[in-house]
């Protein structure tokens, strides 16, 4: 995997190339068909992380395919490519509103294990690993907001508040709390009052 330093102008033309599929198709095949251009780009040149999360977005009808797209960016950053490093959490975030858009138990349960995963990888020595944030807590709230779930939306806020208290942290936000009232007012819960 020894490619050039003049391999940017390719690494955009295919970023680009797999923009426009992930925009403009409206075919449930995309995610495919954008994985198939990324499997063409890793002959040309080496993919960023950009062109892994396009891909992880234009899996949205696949998320089990989005995961897996994740996971092995997360290991060629330990095994072949120590430059591909995630510094921003719309990578992750994609892959957990593919999970969380599905709508079942099912898939906001994956949410959660991934989110978990993903904080352990942060907590590992790895000090420029993934930085999860109030938006990245709130789609794993939310998956669970929408089947009704204000226990579960409310375990992730009060272990979110009793990390940040532990770090010394500030991460939760209007976002979360907010996440937290919808789904008190959604849920239908008497409790709700």
């Amino acid at each position: 995997e020894e490619f050039g330093t003049d391999d940017k102008p390719l690494v955009q033309a295919f970023n680009l190339w797999l923009h426009a599929i992930h925009k403009t198709s409206v075919n449930k095949d995309k995610g495919r068909y954008a994985e198939s251009v990324l499997s063409e780009m890793k002959e040309h040149c080496r993919p960023t992380v950009v062109s892994y999360t396009i891909c992880m977005m234009a899996n949205t009808q696949s998320p089990q395919d989005a995961e897996r797209l994740l996971f092995e960016l997360l290991e060629r950053q330990q095994t072949v490519d120590s430059s591909l490093v995630i510094t921003s959490s719309i990578t992750t975030d994609a892959v957990l509103q593919a999970w969380a858009q599905q709508g079942n138990w099912e898939s906001a349960e994956r949410a959660q294990l991934i989110l978990e995963r993903l904080e352990q990888w942060q907590a590992s020595a790895n000090q420029n690993a993934i930085q999860a944030n109030s938006h990245t807590y709130s789609i794993v709230m939310n998956a669970y907001s929408k089947l009704g779930a204000v226990e579960q939306v409310e375990a992730i806020l009060a272990k979110r508040i009793e990390d940040d208290q532990k770090l010394a942290e500030d991460k939760v936000d209007t976002v979360m709390y907010n996440t937290a009232i919808k789904a008190w007012a959604v849920s239908q819960d008497a409790r709700a009052g």
